[in-house]
């Protein structure tokens, strides 16, 4: 099974865009998709499921209980939760049991395994001590499993801004990643950040299981911005950082934000004189061919 992940510790680069556009659009070309959840934000998990929000504290955001039936073989019968449970499946079950159950989603090809804010922050907080025992090879142990490396031709994985334990055991699952960052100083140097946190983490793989770096995705250009066009420039001109440098970009349009709405009509069914589909076909022409060719 292929693992994408796109990776910026830095907030606001467009990572859940990037996610949720690749994940339909391999669901658009026949894969069997599982969109895994690891940011506390769980804004990748709201594009798929009504999520539970907390009303005196709306940063508390859980996933709907869930039907017990398997959406891989929904003739089985329901499941009953144990005793004490509240009947929720979610990423953050992955580091706490060692599995958990997708939900089916609108979309015929693509399941999904929602995040649970309070419990995934809880994992956040592990020390340097216990990474490696709790959480590190917690995601990558899991897509081994029969379930999950034979129902599904790719997992998706949206993570948080951070370099810390989720990012850690995403980035160990992974086989490719992409790098999303805006055309400004403070993303520029998150995309430094995490460029250095592949290259180390690769250093510790056999040569056959290496992270393939998809490369760096300038991401919400603003086509009006000298700052935009001045950073672009000097990035794929830089001698070390310009070899990453994908030559497709997205565009800071509201079409991106438009398709976050749950259950929205994704933009890559769009009409072709549509801006938005036009350049995320080309990005996902580009990922999928890096991926499956």
């Amino acid at each position: 099974m292929k693992v994408f992940c796109p990776m910026n510790n830095k907030g606001g680069t467009g990572k859940t865009t990037v996610s949720m556009i690749v994940a339909h659009d391999f669901a658009l070309r026949g894969k069997r998709v599982l969109a895994l959840d690891l940011d506390p934000q769980c804004n990748f998990s709201r594009r798929f499921l009504e999520m539970e929000i907390d009303p005196i504290d709306n940063n508390i955001i859980r996933p709907p209980k869930h039907s017990g039936i398997d959406p891989n073989d929904p003739t089985e019968e329901a499941f009953e939760p144990d005793e004490g449970e509240d009947g929720t499946e979610h990423s953050a079950n992955i580091f706490i049991h060692g599995g958990t159950l997708p939900y089916p989603t609108s979309h015929k090809n693509i399941h999904v395994i929602p995040g649970h804010s309070e419990l995934l922050l809880s994992v956040e907080r592990v020390t340097e001590q216990k990474l490696h025992s709790v959480v590190l090879h917690q995601v990558k142990d899991c897509f081994k499993d029969p379930y999950f490396s034979e129902n599904y031709d790719v997992a998706v994985i949206d993570t948080g801004p951070s370099k810390g334990p989720l990012t850690s055991a995403a980035l160990e699952a992974a086989t490719d990643i992409i790098i999303p960052t805006k055309m400004e100083e403070m993303s520029v140097e998150g995309l430094i950040g995490m460029l250095a946190f592949w290259e180390k983490t690769n250093i510790l793989r056999p040569a056959n299981k290496k992270v393939n770096l998809i490369g760096v995705l300038a991401n919400m250009v603003k086509g009006t911005s000298g700052m935009h066009k001045h950073y672009f420039k000097s990035l794929s001109e830089e001698p070390n950082l310009g070899q990453y440098m994908l030559t497709q970009i997205l565009h800071d349009w509201q079409g991106y934000a438009e398709g976050l709405i749950k259950d929205a009509k994704p933009m890559l069914f769009n009409r072709r004189k549509d801006k938005c589909a036009t350049e995320a076909k080309e990005l996902c022409d580009h990922i999928y061919s890096q991926m499956f060719t």
